[in-house]
């Protein structure tokens, strides 16, 4: 197959293993090699200033092995925490393989201890061998077990007036999920591969600190609490925050899509198994806000201002809790009850706070914040219980097309009521965010200009300010009759506008939505399925050097450093790696370069890829001249589809 791309005003023909380009004013045409492919091994080498480290004894296998059913799925482990045993020595990281009938058609590298197997067939047994790796890729003996995942295996007590496990034929399922983000850089879709079974939401955005929310159409209904105090329970099993981004889980009386201000604003202290107060939420509100962190787990109980609390805590551990495992799935529960709200991780209480839902029925919304490398969110159940529930039917609504900013005041309409109508609708709701650059309470007065009138516009939740930098969800009924087409489009415009200066400062519409009835059955909602959404491709242990003197002690600065004889420790961290993407690359090996002059070259793919790991290397500073020089280690994976990774390190010798 030929690839063809326009460079330059040249044509490129990329052809096997020659460029053909053209000269656009000779019409000349020029053959070039293309660049060399990416580097994917590494050379032994040592300079002659340089010591290297022995490779040393193969790395222990682990002790054993604890295997799990699950619904499609096995969760293996073989550190403390599974099988009461200490990780084995030496170990960089793990090699995981797994098949069915004797044939091993998976592997996976993992720098902990613990694996998760999706995407399995019930009832179905699957081999798995996991080997220890160490820094230089030589590996442990093999251990082998053996599981079958099995849906009689989960044991799930809650009684559910609403239910999703995402094995439906369209994911999401456009009647019961909507998808909010800003822009067009949000996806959410069945998973690709091992995560078949699942619902997989993604986000690009190039902003880390952007929101991303499913809101569920089907509201949540509160029981009577006569079942020992239980309100009801909002349940989501999903493999996030993990160690890194932000888990929201909120309930809402309105219609709401985007509450409160960016995730990425830090919180202030809070008083274990108190709820504390966020101003940015709308009223109401019950958040719990779940904070992922390499070194622990952050869970708070969050309400908006006035909300009446208790003053009595809820019995909750103190300081952050463990981290969960990566790419592993965690079951979270927020039980609403008559003495205030618990939260739980897999059954066991991990937060709360002193309040008591002010409302009978809430909009639930689902938000993430991912990390430094985007969104990859896999979810396995949303659930409710409480009081029977379930979600109106609504039409296929089209597009809205929107300018971000609102309007300046002014008299008319800038819509057409002349274009295409859609007909067989009962009721249209508009439902939009706006973010503002000012305050105003109560909120400035803005309308919504669609089909050549001019509707008001009201907050979802009343009461709520309109204030800097928090989003404010509002909404409008429009008439069937405004629902006008653009010219020769399948989207209607509309445009936002305020009926009140905002002294120079602009409010911005962040989303907008379209929900409609219709007379009679109408048209579902529906949407053909988007293509399955695959996992990112693993990354490479992430490199770091560190200067140290020559009896192995940090030095203090790396200003005036002494001459003789230094020590380099240079780090390939594998789990900041799997934090990235959930699984580890493979790795060729490490090449140091000092001022652009290569030190060293470490293999590590020994018997194998190698994972990560940790390596000292001896250098001798004597012919060095004074002054400052740049240190540079490259990690290189034995995948050219793999990108390398780089650290720097700076000294100055005396």
């Amino acid at each position: 197959m030929h690839k063809i791309a326009l460079v330059g005003g040249c044509l490129v023909l990329i052809a096997g293993a020659v460029l053909v380009l053209r000269d656009p004013e000779s019409g000349d045409v020029v053959e070039s090699e293309p660049p060399p492919p990416q580097q994917t091994s590494v050379t032994p080498f040592a300079d002659k200033s340089i010591g290297l480290p022995d490779r040393g004894e193969k790395p222990d296998p682990p002790r054993g092995l604890s295997i799990k059913a699950r619904e499609n799925r096995l969760l293996v482990g073989w550190g403390p925490e599974h099988i009461g045993e200490p990780e084995p020595a030496r170990a960089a990281g793990y090699e995981v393989r797994w098949g069915e009938g004797g044939r091993f058609t998976h592997t996976r590298y993992v720098a902990e201890p613990v694996i998760q197997l999706d995407g399995l067939q019930n009832d179905i047994q699957y081999t798995v061998v996991v080997r220890t790796v160490d820094a230089f890729g030589q590996r442990s003996v093999a251990l082998r077990g053996q599981g079958t995942p099995s849906a009689e295996a989960v044991q799930d007590p809650a009684l559910y007036t609403m239910i999703d496990r995402f094995n439906g034929e369209i994911v999401p399922d456009p009647q019961r999920w909507s998808l909010v983000g800003v822009g067009n850089c949000t996806k959410a879709a069945r998973g690709a591969g091992e995560d078949v079974r699942r619902m997989v939401i993604t986000a690009q955005c190039g902003n880390t600190g952007e929101a991303v929310a499913l809101r569920s159409r089907t509201p949540m209904r509160l029981a009577d609490g006569s079942a020992g105090g239980e309100l009801g329970r909002f349940i989501v099993q999903t493999d996030r925050p993990g160690q890194t981004g932000e888990l929201m889980l909120d309930l809402v009386p309105g219609p709401a899509d985007l509450i409160g201000r960016p995730p990425s604003i830090p919180l202030p202290p809070a008083v274990p198994g108190r709820a504390s107060v966020d101003e940015s939420l709308p009223p109401g509100t019950i958040r719990v806000r779940v904070s992922g962190r390499p070194d622990g787990t952050t869970v708070r109980v969050q309400v908006a201002p006035g909300t009446p609390l208790l003053g009595k805590p809820i019995a909750v551990p103190v300081g952050p809790l463990p981290a969960p495992y990566i790419a592993v799935s965690v079951r979270w529960e927020v039980v609403l009850r008559t003495d205030g709200v618990q939260v739980l991780r897999d059954g066991v209480v991990v937060g709360g706070g002193d309040v008591v839902p002010p409302w009978r029925e809430a909009t639930a919304l689902i938000g993430f914040a991912g990390g430094p490398s985007g969104l990859y969110a896999s979810m396995d159940l949303i659930g409710f219980t409480g009081a029977r529930t379930e979600a109106a039917p609504l039409l296929s609504a089209p597009l809205v097309d929107f300018d971000r900013a609102v309007a300046a005041p002014g008299p008319g309409t800038q819509t057409s009521a002349n274009g295409r109508k859609l007909f067989g609708v009962r009721t249209a709701l508009l439902r939009l965010t706006l973010l503002s650059q000012r305050n105003q309470n109560p909120p400035g007065r803005f309308i919504v200009d669609i089909g050549g009138q001019r509707i008001p516009l009201r907050t979802a939740v009343p009461g709520q300010p309109m204030q800097v930098g928090v989003r404010l969800p509002v909404v409008a009924d429009i008439p069937p009759e405004s629902l006008v087409f653009a010219d020769n489009a399948d989207f209607i415009p509309i445009q936002v506008r305020s009926l009140a200066a905002e002294d120079g400062a602009t409010t911005q519409v962040m989303t907008a939505e379209l929900e409609l009835t219709g007379e009679g059955l109408g048209t579902p909602v529906t949407r053909p399925a988007g293509p399955p959404l695959a996992r990112p491709v693993p990354a490479l242990a992430v490199p770091a050097v560190a200067v140290y003197d020559a009896a192995g002690q940090p030095l203090p600065q790396l200003e005036n450093v002494p001459r003789g004889r230094l020590v380099l420790e240079v780090t390939a961290d594998a789990a900041a790696a799997q934090r990235l993407t959930g699984a580890v690359a493979g790795l060729a090996g490490i090449e140091v370069s000092l001022d652009g002059k290569q030190l060293a070259g470490i293999p590590t793919a020994a018997e194998g890829p190698g994972i990560g790991g940790r390596w000292r290397i001896a250098l001798n500073t004597t012919e060095i001249p004074p002054g400052s020089h740049n240190l540079q280690v490259t990690a290189i994976g034995v995948d050219q589809n793999t990108a390398f990774t780089v650290a720097y390190a700076s000294f100055v010798m005396r």
